[in-house]
């Protein structure tokens, strides 16, 4: 005969093992997620040691908002690498999508004036069912300070190359963002490589790293997230989170948070050198690390944006730059010149 156990989900108030009153005194020290997890039953990973303040991730969660679920298309045809700006692309929108939909959800369209960042996190394979993440960033200057805010996310399981497309296509329709991509473990590097062939020029360059500390090299395309520089990723998430300078609409991204969590000790029950950060229990992070990867760059190089707010009816120029226009002019004529050599002119 097959063994088999049975599960059930119960309340501990339909349970009837500890009494009512008991049960509401316990609730009292604990916040909204682990009075659904604890006393409700309902499934979720908990974070044992959150990183994030889950009191306020619980605010954020109540002003959550449905997306509107998108894919973006090239206009009337329009090759990918001949896209110049926002005017040649569109948006298919669909009312109902099926659990584990690879796409676009937006929450709110570009503005004329917004400035913006695509922060990509690209999955280390499909074959172990990770996703790939690329968030869509509205940077607001707040006084002397920085709000951000989450505008889109496309998520999903797809091929790094395919995936690069889909980045180079929000980033385009987002007034040209600045395009930060996440290299550690090699799989960003395809995306990083797509973005280069279709002219890309707006990547951001990380040129904090002790890699670059020569001033005879170059800052590196993109950013790394290791034991060295994931605490620091991570903190500064954490102080927009605790400070309320980031907005999150999305409920997936905020349930990422509260079971993300910080590990001192290792399996072996010694205790790292370095915390380990990752989602509690197996849980995805994919999520939480694009928002992460986005909002460390923002603190590390402000510079990269404007922070004086800009007239309703201003244009972002970068993206009509007639040097942008001729790399694309070149690379139709066949006449494969190299992009970021171009690009060191803008």
């Amino acid at each position: 005969k097959t063994k088999y156990v049975e599960l059930f989900q119960i309340d501990q108030f339909a349970a009837g093992i500890i009494p009512p009153a008991e049960i509401r005194m316990l609730m009292k020290d604990m916040d909204e997620f682990e009075i659904e997890s604890r006393v409700y039953g309902r499934p979720a990973p908990i974070a044992k040691n959150p990183v994030f303040d889950r009191r306020i991730l619980a605010e954020m969660r109540n002003k959550c908002t449905e997306p509107t679920f998108s894919t973006v298309l090239t206009k009337d045809g329009i090759a990918l690498d001949d896209v110049l700006d926002a005017t040649q692309l569109t948006l298919e929108s669909f009312p109902k999508v099926e659990k584990g939909w690879t796409g676009l959800r937006i929450w709110e369209m570009p503005t004329p004036q917004g400035q913006y960042l695509a922060a990509v996190d690209t999955a280390r394979g499909l074959a172990n069912r990770d996703a790939s993440c690329c968030s869509i960033l509205k940077i607001e200057p707040l006084g002397t300070r920085v709000r951000v805010k989450m505008v889109a996310q496309y998520y999903g399981w797809i091929n790094a190359f395919d995936y690069g497309d889909e980045v180079f296509k929000v980033a385009v329709l987002y007034n040209s963002a600045l395009v930060v991509v996440e290299l550690t473990g090699g799989f960003g590097e395809a995306v990083l490589l797509r973005l280069k062939q279709l002219a890309y020029w707006n990547i951001f360059q990380d040129v904090t790293s002790h890699e670059t500390a020569d001033p005879s090299q170059d800052a590196r395309y993109g950013v790394d997230t290791n034991a060295s520089t994931k605490p620091f990723m991570v903190a500064a998430l954490q102080q927009f989170v605790r400070e309320r300078l980031v907005d999150i609409p999305c409920r997936d991204t905020i349930q990422e948070m509260v079971a993300f969590t910080q590990e001192d000790v290792g399996r072996d029950g010694v205790g790292l050198s370095n915390p380990r950060f990752r989602g509690a229990g197996g849980a995805h992070d994919d999520r939480v690390m694009s928002i992460v990867i986005g909002v460390s760059a923002v603190v590390s190089q402000p510079e990269s944006f404007d922070l004086v707010s800009l007239p309703e009816n201003a244009v972002q120029s970068k993206q009509l730059d007639p040097m942008w226009a001729g790399v694309h002019a070149e690379l139709a004529a066949k006449q494969n010149p190299e992009p970021f050599d171009m690009i060191e002119a803008l």
